[in-house]
């Protein structure tokens, strides 16, 4: 349901707006989703030796969510260890040559 990597228009990474944030982010959870349980998996992936294949550092997380009241369709599911390959741009990444160019990786965001 949401994503952020590098934000051009304010030349910052998302951990650091983050961190400006004093470490909080929002997002908003559709309403045009099925009811159900889900998982929701916010994740940081650290780039800092992300160009060594191998090297990237995975940080993720898990909220569990019951959705009622809820009139749409259901997101289509993925399996959490087939999510990347170590070779696919956003996870075998230079950071030092900039953010402009990162790729999220991963599956495409749920958007009802």
């Amino acid at each position: 349901i949401y994503e952020q990597g590098f934000n051009v228009e304010r030349n910052m990474w998302c951990t650091d707006i983050v961190r400006e944030n004093h470490g909080k982010l929002s997002v908003k959870i559709p309403t045009k989703i099925s009811n159900g349980e889900y998982i929701l998996r916010p994740e940081i992936i650290a780039l800092h030796n992300a160009r060594r294949l191998g090297e990237a550092q995975f940080y993720p997380s898990c909220v569990q969510l019951s959705v009622t009241g809820a009139t749409g369709s259901s997101p289509k599911m993925y399996s959490i260890d087939k999510l990347y390959s170590p070779t696919e741009p956003g996870i075998l990444f230079d950071k030092k040559k900039g953010g402009a160019g990162y790729v999220i990786p991963g599956p495409p965001v749920y958007s009802p």
